[in-house]
């Protein structure tokens, strides 16, 4: 096969690959270097990029893979990919080794480039694909030499710049009011994440507390509301002159109930990648003062529409107390091979305690029973 010498030769070049696309791996990804001279069709172009694409092309036609056909019953595997300009899927039966059956292959246009990857292994599944009885498995080991070209075939020439996927996390905000009077003391948050979405979450203490002991309460829970739902960057908005001060260490604690309050914030933060204060004005902290005095004012409305957490004692300025225990728990064994991997030296409580664990769950150093219907 010759190389093309104008526009015809390729248009008959690229539908002769259009007919051969069920037989060809990654067919789209393949031809597209020669759609690219279509597109300049008033004036033809045969550089060496498309030469050495034409090239490549004949070489895989020399060693096409052998297809198979399903028989009624047989199970079949569907596998993706996407490049950056085309998805791919590729159907696969076993009979002892895995067999290749169907290939299938499409460019992407228009907007479809701009997908994420994981919008695009989507696109290739198809939405019609639902109506058909599919199951999800991950991929196990490669058993045959056809699927094993699919894969490499997905290595990217050149490393493109991060997307905004994989670019460094986005920080959330935080605000932070206290107040506190003859009445009692209350404490709201605002969330914002990346994404700009919005929530309020008010907090109430039954104990007796100072304008200054409420918003160390409030941002210590914050910072532990943040951290379970996986923020890494935060920044804090408060209006408190004092403990906006106090956090970073230019001024100094004097009173051992506010060093109490700065050790636990220093455990907090070390959670995270990047922490950072500033204080605001009054004014631009409204929303977060009105709703702290309604936490105490208007409990039984409030407690309707936001998320009200009720503090009956601090849980800082108690003296700590180590408990001791005569021997190890069976809570404790857990934690330790789920955290750390630690094995009993006894091989049959080995196997009880792999048992075991698969009904429990490690989260934020506190173990949980998993149920019937959470993965």
């Amino acid at each position: 096969m010759s190389s093309p010498q104008c526009v015809r030769d390729v248009q008959r070049l690229t539908g002769r690959l259009a007919a051969l696309n069920r037989f060809l791996s990654q067919s789209a990804s393949k031809a597209l270097p020669f759609f690219k001279v279509l597109k300049k069709a008033d004036k033809f172009s045969w550089t060496e990029e498309y030469q050495q694409a034409f090239e490549q092309m004949k070489e895989y036609l020399h060693h096409l893979p052998t297809l198979t056909s399903p028989r009624s019953g047989d199970k079949l595997y569907l596998y993706l990919s996407a490049t950056e300009e085309a998805v791919s899927a590729m159907l696969i039966r076993e009979e002892g080794t895995q067999m290749s059956v169907y290939y299938v292959s499409r460019v992407l246009r228009g907007s479809e480039t701009r997908y994420t990857q994981a919008e695009k292994l989507v696109l290739a599944l198809a939405i019609e694909l639902g109506k058909y009885d599919l199951s999800y498995e991950p991929r196990t080991a490669i058993k045959t030499q056809a699927f094993a070209d699919f894969l490499a075939e997905l290595t990217f020439s050149e490393v493109k710049e991060p997307t905004l996927a994989l670019a460094e996390p986005q920080r959330w905000i935080l605000h932070v009011d206290g107040s506190s009077n003859s009445e009692g003391s209350g404490a709201d948050l605002l969330f914002e994440n990346p994404q700009g979405e919005r929530c309020s979450y008010a907090l109430r203490c039954n104990f007796t507390t100072f304008n200054n002991e409420i918003e160390y309460e409030t941002v210590i829970a914050g910072l532990q509301l943040v951290h379970r739902l996986g923020a890494r960057r935060i920044l804090i908005n408060s209006d408190s002159q004092l403990v906006m001060c106090q956090i970073p260490g230019e001024y100094k604690a004097r009173e051992e109930v506010m060093q109490r309050y700065l050790s636990k914030i220093h455990q907090l933060t070390a959670h995270f990648e990047s922490f950072e204060i500033q204080r605001i004005s009054r004014s631009q902290n409204k929303r977060a003062d009105a709703l702290s005095r309604l936490a105490f004012t208007s409990f039984s409305d409030l407690n309707k529409t936001i998320l009200v957490e009720v503090l009956a004692e601090s849980d800082y300025l108690e003296e700590i107390v180590c408990p001791v225990y005569p021997g190890d728990t069976w809570m404790g064994l857990l934690i330790r091979f789920i955290d750390q991997g630690e094995l009993p030296e006894d091989r049959v409580e080995v196997r009880k305690l792999q048992r075991k664990t698969a009904w429990y769950a490690l989260w934020d150093n506190i173990l949980y029973k998993r149920s019937y219907l959470d993965p």
